[in-house]
């Protein structure tokens, strides 16, 4: 499983986990500016949006020559797309 996805504006991909590291940072610099109080406010009223898309299912299991397809069933691997994705938010 990839959790790689093309980052707007971005030539490369990164990985979901290294946004998640990157927005952690991102919150960190608010604090400093705003104080703890207003950052946290901020933050918990804030709009989140996550795009998924196909890639990590198409290109890991749908694709015969690819470990992933051959060692999961199809709900295996839904299910294991769904749990990493749990953990990582």
């Amino acid at each position: 499983m990839t959790k790689r996805l093309w980052v707007q504006g971005s030539k490369e991909l990164q990985w979901f986990d290294d946004q998640i590291m990157g927005f952690e940072k991102t919150k960190e610099a608010i604090k400093v500016k705003l104080g703890e109080a207003k950052a946290n406010k901020l933050c918990n009223e804030a709009i989140y949006y996550i795009g998924i898309g196909s890639n990590d299912y198409v290109n890991n299991f749908l694709q015969p020559f690819l470990a992933d397809g051959q060692q999961y069933t199809h709900d295996d691997f839904v299910n294991l797309l769904t749990l990493t994705l749990k953990k990582q938010l």
